[in-house]
């Protein structure tokens, strides 16, 4: 009984993305519903019809795909009936401030770009488009002190631009040219070594206050310091400090946890935890956002304890990621009781000290 996405979005918009990459098989049944013909659910015995537009994407080129008969030809002039060609970020570079404003207002909020660090992206290629944008404004917000994101804190390979082709001479021959890029972090792990440590000179060694920043839990940040070997003396042998009442009311337990999600219309689905607070969790999976729209209500167990926990709550933000934050609204006393004796012992865990009265 459950609904396909074409029933959700009835009367709506279904947005197919890289419709290139479609099966053959697949692309049979898309035709026939685009086509009007009702259909039957995945082990239905009733006929389906729905009313829905469709907008498809890909970064294919389908006329291409129809020649060598990876995409079916009728389904491809069905569905290319209005086409939009958007064309890379490099050829449309007044878009770029205002991409990657959006991105850093999500990563870091009250964060700003100097003018010198703006010129930089508008003058690089982008090759990846707006995801390789997201990407960098991203990693450079992680790296940034203070309130301005400056050239010094985007990759190198963005400052210095992509590095030329070597031209082959007479008795070098073409194919062994090379391309180098220079940079100064050498993998992953070494650039996020390197941000832990900003993140900490930061905040003046605060452990707290660096996981905050980085937006991960204080329990993740003890177990990179361990990984990484940055634990000194100090770290190891007291606890972490003292949580007043009101640091406990924003204190997030990492916790990944099945929930069951029922929303306004009675439609009831499930998603991962995240982490979760005193006043709400942040939750993955969310394949539907029209799902989570108007009053939830939401049932999970505790873990440790196997007490379940249910209340009401509304979505605070989502993004394209299929994670959402929901806000806990009228929350019965016994559980909020319930949920904030767990989380005391989750921040006890931790090595945290936690204030009375």
């Amino acid at each position: 009984m459950k609904q396909g996405l074409f029933e959700l979005a009835m009367g709506g918009t279904l947005f197919l993305d890289e419709i290139g990459e479609l099966e053959p098989k697949v692309q049979v049944k898309l035709l026939r519903v685009l086509d009007g013909v009702p259909y039957y659910r995945l082990g239905g015995n009733k006929k389906v019809a729905v009313d829905v537009r469709v907008i498809a994407a890909t970064n294919q080129e389908l006329e291409a795909a129809v020649k060598t008969g990876k995409l079916r030809s009728d389904l491809y002039h069905r569905l290319g009936q209005i086409q939009l060609r958007i064309p890379p970020l490099r050829e449309r570079p007044e878009d770029i401030d205002a991409l990657a404003e959006f991105f850093l207002q999500q990563q870091r909020p009250g964060l700003r770009f100097s003018p010198s660090s703006l010129a930089i992206l508008r003058n690089y290629s982008w090759p990846g488009n707006v995801r390789e944008l997201r990407n960098v404004v991203i990693q450079s917000a992680m790296m940034a002190d203070g309130t301005e994101l400056g050239p010094n804190n985007l990759p190198p390979e963005i400052v210095n631009g992509p590095a030329p082709v070597l031209a082959a001479t007479p008795s070098q021959p073409k194919s062994s040219a090379r391309i180098t890029v220079q940079s100064t972090v050498t993998d992953l792990e070494e650039l996020e070594k390197q941000t832990i440590l900003r993140s900490l000179a930061s905040t003046g060694g605060h452990q707290g206050k660096a996981a905050e920043a980085l937006g991960i839990s204080r329990r993740t940040l003890s177990r990179k310091l361990k990984i990484y070997n940055l634990h000194n003396d100090r770290d190891a042998s007291g606890p972490l400090g003292v949580l007043n009442r009101e640091q406990q009311q924003y204190f997030r337990a990492a916790i990944e946890m099945t929930i069951d999600i029922r929303n306004s219309k009675g439609e009831e689905f499930q998603a991962q935890t995240i982490n979760i607070s005193s006043g709400g969790m942040c939750v993955g999976g969310i394949d539907n956002p029209l799902q989570c729209s108007g009053e939830l209500q939401l049932r999970f167990p505790l873990p440790e304890t196997g007490e379940i926990v249910e209340t009401k709550a509304r979505v605070a933000w989502a993004d394209v990621q299929k994670k959402a934050g929901l806000r806990f609204i009228n929350f019965p006393i016994h559980a909020q009781l319930t949920l904030d004796r767990w989380l005391n012992q989750r921040q006890q865990q931790e090595g945290w000290t936690i204030e009375i009265g």
